[in-house]
């Protein structure tokens, strides 16, 4: 994890801490590209053979991949959606009196309605694959510039090789800085930090 001891992240200190962060991303950006790498077949397995070594096959089953596939495919095969969490007692929490069930109920339809739209399923099984394989995994949303449907956001599930979350350093480790990157083709990189 990435953590830094400042805790009001503005412009003045933004090329401060993104500095020292990358570093630390860089590092887990190679072990991330090594599990990715490994996931696809490329094992770099050395196996010394002592009996017969004139027979010697190399071949060798890529059981990362099946195991990807499997738990993949167990927990994300069908796609995941929101439902009503509970209902409230009313006599705990006072509502207003324009709000109801039914209310509640339109809501998260127009919710599911607005991530169908956005292809949901296909990009969880995405962030399902990058998190099963790397450890992390990242969902982002932005506001839309130009509204043409049901949905007012824009999902993106940007790649664990240019993304990390940045963490306070005390007691909460709460998250304080996201950022992703693009490299265009001459090598220099396009940032976008969100506090």
């Amino acid at each position: 994890q990435i953590f830094t001891d400042i805790k009001d992240i503005d412009k003045d200190n933004l090329l401060l801490i993104l500095s020292d962060a990358i570093t630390i991303h860089e590092q887990n950006a190679r072990e991330i590209q090594f599990l990715m790498d490994y996931e696809k077949g490329v094992q770099p397995l050395k196996r010394e053979k002592d009996v017969r070594p004139e027979i010697d096959i190399h071949a060798q089953e890529n059981h990362a991949a099946e195991i990807t596939e499997f738990k993949i495919g167990y927990e994300f095969g069908s796609p995941v959606t929101y439902v009503q969490r509970a209902k409230i007692d009313a006599r705990s929490i006072k509502y207003p009196e324009s709000a109801s069930e039914e209310k509640d109920d339109i809501r998260i339809s127009l919710l599911n309605e607005m991530m169908f739209e956005e292809n949901k399923p296909a990009k969880d099984v995405k962030l399902a694959r990058d998190f099963k394989i790397c450890g992390v995994g990242y969902r982002m949303f932005r506001a839309k510039r130009h509204i043409d449907g049901v949905s007012v956001f824009d999902m993106a599930i940007p790649s664990p090789l240019t993304t990390f979350v940045v963490y306070s350093n005390d007691a909460y480790r709460e998250p304080v800085l996201g950022v992703t990157y693009s490299i265009n083709t001459d090598g220099s990189r396009n940032y976008g930090a969100y506090t």
